[in-house]
């Protein structure tokens, strides 16, 4: 596979997309925005390393794509202004599941793979349901590693390392100057708007 990350990768519940020259991760739980987000900013342009699942490679720090299908669900297509996806003809995927449309990233941004690289910033989402208006807000870093860590391990417990460097505590090394922020609201569209404001100020 190219650009392969080695036998030290670990894969990362979160999503990735490049604004301007900074990779952006989104971090959240199932139903948290991840995939809505991402379909938006690619939309607009942004490439990315994936919707809901990145590789992190210990060995220098950076995070890699994931090529998979986007899962878009009602939210994502409305915010899109996708809402009828039967219109949209059969090349942008196939429905595996009720209410559900899967499709290539290349779809909406043909140059959709977003490179390595290493983290600038991470936003942490809330959990669904969204409410009130969109917000972004600067939030403290030692928190957004920990809930990156605990997007690949399910857990905030950490095992001892043992004699090599554990690739979970080199992906903590990765965050060290990375920025973080808060996300809040139920406007999607909106929200992206800050993201994108964020990581290119």
């Amino acid at each position: 596979m190219r650009d392969d990350p080695g036998p030290e990768a670990v894969f990362v519940h979160a999503a990735g997309v490049r604004i301007g020259g900074r990779l952006v991760l989104l971090v959240g739980g199932p139903g948290s925005g991840k995939s809505t987000l991402t379909a938006l900013l690619l939309r607009r342009g942004h490439p990315m390393l994936g919707d809901d699942v990145v590789r992190f490679a210990a060995g220098d720090l950076s995070f890699h794509a994931v090529p998979r299908s986007l899962k878009l669900d009602p939210d994502a297509l409305a915010a899109m202004g996708m809402g009828d996806v039967t219109s949209q003809g059969p090349e942008t995927g196939t429905f595996l599941a009720a209410g559900a449309l899967y499709t290539s990233p290349a779809v909406l941004l043909a140059a959709w793979d977003a490179g390595r690289g290493r983290a600038w910033g991470v936003v942490l989402l809330g959990d669904a349901p969204h409410a009130g208006p969109a917000s972004l807000e600067r939030h403290g870093e030692g928190g957004a590693a920990v809930r990156l860590l605990q997007s690949v391990l399910g857990t905030a417990h950490l095992e001892p390392a043992g004699t090599r460097v554990d690739p979970r505590l080199r992906l903590l090394e990765s965050l060290r100057e990375a920025v973080a922020w808060r996300a809040g609201g139920g406007d999607p569209v909106r929200l992206a708007d800050l993201i994108v404001e964020a990581a290119l100020t």
